[in-house]
């Protein structure tokens, strides 16, 4: 057996796991631990994708069941909390879509775009181009008339 502690949506699942279900947990990244209070020290977290794969598992389906048949009482009580922990990954999802939806997001998106069309508006007008010679009359000019102005 061996424990994993995993958060995910402000929920935190503590379980043992063996067979199936430990090895598909420690493939996607889970580290399970041999105690309980070691799982509790080191717990890991789910993002929603892990959590999509994982999420029958913590909701006692087995992965395979006995010889690859689900047993009927891990089915039963897999069907009792499978919508609870689905619920929490549906959650997440309208979680992402509630902050995609606000309107300061978009207003602070297209700020940002319109400060780097006006950086690249002025980095374009600043360059010039090669063989273009910068016409310089006028400061050249009011640079002779300072410098006759202060030695008299």
């Amino acid at each position: 057996m061996t424990w994993f502690e995993i958060k995910y949506g402000g929920q935190t699942y503590l379980e043992d796991f063996t067979g199936a279900d430990e090895k598909t947990l420690s493939g996607l990244g889970f580290h399970g631990y041999a105690t309980k209070a070691e799982a509790e020290a080191n717990p890991n977290s789910a993002n929603i994708f892990t959590f999509a794969v994982i999420s029958p598992i913590l909701a006692g389906v087995p992965a395979g069941g006995a010889g690859g048949v689900e047993t009927p009482t891990a089915v039963a009580q897999g069907a009792g909390t499978g919508p609870a922990v689905a619920g929490t990954a549906i959650g997440g999802a309208e979680d992402v879509i509630k902050w995609l939806s606000q309107g300061s997001l978009w207003v602070r998106v297209a700020e940002a775009a319109g400060g780097l069309l006006l950086l690249y508006v002025g980095l374009k007008a600043s360059v010039t181009p090669a063989g273009q010679q910068v016409k310089t009359q006028g400061v050249s000019k009011t640079l002779k008339r300072t410098a006759e102005v202060m030695s008299a």
